[in-house]
């Protein structure tokens, strides 16, 4: 079980720190090497820390109990993306500063972003279609492909509370997979659900981010072509269960692993069809 401490009273400023993470930075392609070049030339102030998976997991190990270890590592490995999610929360609340995915940055120095009494900065999508998810309760999502924050801070704590009971909780049967199950379980639906209801009560700010200069994506190419294994393809639960809970093979699973192994029978017998049609 994870002890927050409450945020010491006064101030908290978010430290000039930009986060990033990317799986093995040897396979960083070119545009992402150069837009971390530009972040870290537009921001001459700041610390720029890469995170590579080998990183994630030894910071989760040194700074967190093992229990939050163990949920970290029962998050599929496939599922990088939701791994990113928990790490993001994690680190900034430990460490404070400035997350951006590795496929986003900034148009203009982060200084001009920040003012000197923000403690955590929040956005919405500039189309509001793009984060309105009705029928999980979300009509305006929080985007948390960037993250600014004072370390410490009481939302964060809120979020990783949050996340880390999903997964505790997560049922393939009712989150899904993919790409829906990483929305709802680890991603910007439960980051805007944490939050939400605390914002009366909790230091924020918000701001139009990508307005301000903060970019989306600088990637010349789609999203899922990055990454080898991304998220949104994957058809395997986002949770391995065995390192959850010691239960195998709980009653509750046991349909889905049905439905997994009949994806895979499909796939290969569509490619011993395809092999059969060749050698005709």
């Amino acid at each position: 079980m994870i002890r927050f401490s409450h945020q010491i009273a006064g101030h908290m400023p978010i430290p000039k720190i930009i986060h990033q993470t990317f799986p093995a930075r040897r396979d960083m392609p070119e545009f992402l090497v150069e837009n971390a070049r530009k972040l870290q030339a537009m921001n001459p102030g700041w610390q720029y820390r890469l995170y590579e998976d080998a990183d994630c997991a030894r910071f989760i190990r040194d700074n967190y109990d093992v229990a939050t270890e163990r949920l970290f590592k029962a998050i599929h490995p496939d599922y990088g993306a939701a791994r990113a999610d928990f790490f993001r929360y994690l680190l900034l609340y430990r460490l404070g500063g400035v997350y951006l995915d590795i496929k986003s940055g900034c148009s203009v120095p982060l200084d001009s972003i920040l003012k000197e009494n923000d403690e955590f900065l929040l956005s919405h999508w500039r189309h509001p279609q793009d984060g309105y998810h009705p029928a999980f309760g979300v009509t305006a999502e929080l985007q948390q492909w960037h993250i600014m924050a004072s370390a410490g801070h009481s939302l964060l704590a809120a979020v990783i509370a949050q996340v880390s009971e999903n997964l505790r909780q997560y049922d393939p049967l009712r989150q899904g997979v993919g790409k829906l199950a990483v929305l709802q379980v680890t991603g910007p639906i439960a980051y805007t659900r944490a939050i939400t209801p605390l914002l009366p009560d909790h230091p924020h700010r918000f701001f139009e981010a990508e307005a301000m200069g903060v970019t989306y994506s600088v990637t010349p190419i789609r999203h899922d072509k990055i990454f080898r294994k991304h998220y949104s393809k994957q058809t395997r639960p986002l949770i391995r269960f065995a390192d959850v809970r010691k239960n195998y093979l709980s009653p509750r699973i046991i349909p889905f692993i049905l439905m997994y192994m009949s994806g895979r029978f499909y796939k290969f017998l569509r490619k011993t069809i395809s092999d059969l049609r060749r050698w005709r």
